[in-house]
């Protein structure tokens, strides 16, 4: 299946996963890098994929907004969860986990003008 994680990750699909990286910080509070760097390739797959296109599909847009909703009343630092991180070095200096997932959203959703490859999200190594 095309989107696998996302779909994993997303709330009310009859794929979602409880032990995806959405389902852990929702149902034990625990964020797993890994599981977020899964859901993220396929944001920047479906981004590739719809890029140019005036919209897109619509389960994909409730998807995303499904995801985002858990992160958009409240910062990364309200949030309660324990992190379990995985021994790579992904992380941005420029942007912290929920910045990044509202930065490739905005770019799907085309909100901001441009390539999502312009933004320096630091990757030292392919997802």
């Amino acid at each position: 299946m095309k989107f696998e994680n996302f779909y994993k990750n997303v709330k009310t699909s009859k794929y979602f996963d409880k032990d995806s990286f959405i389902g852990q910080i929702v149902l034990n509070g625990i964020w797993y890098d890994d599981k977020y760097w899964r859901l993220e390739k396929d944001l920047l797959e479906i981004y590739d994929t719809y890029k140019g296109e005036v919209k897109i599909p619509r389960e994909l847009f409730a998807g995303i907004v499904s995801i985002l909703d858990v992160f958009i009343m409240h910062s990364t630092q309200e949030l309660i969860f324990e992190k379990k991180s995985i021994k790579r070095p992904y992380l941005s200096l420029e942007f912290d986990p929920k910045e990044r997932l509202e930065a490739i959203s905005s770019y799907i959703f085309g909100i901001y003008d441009g390539d999502i490859e312009s933004v320096d999200f630091d990757y030292t190594e392919d997802l």
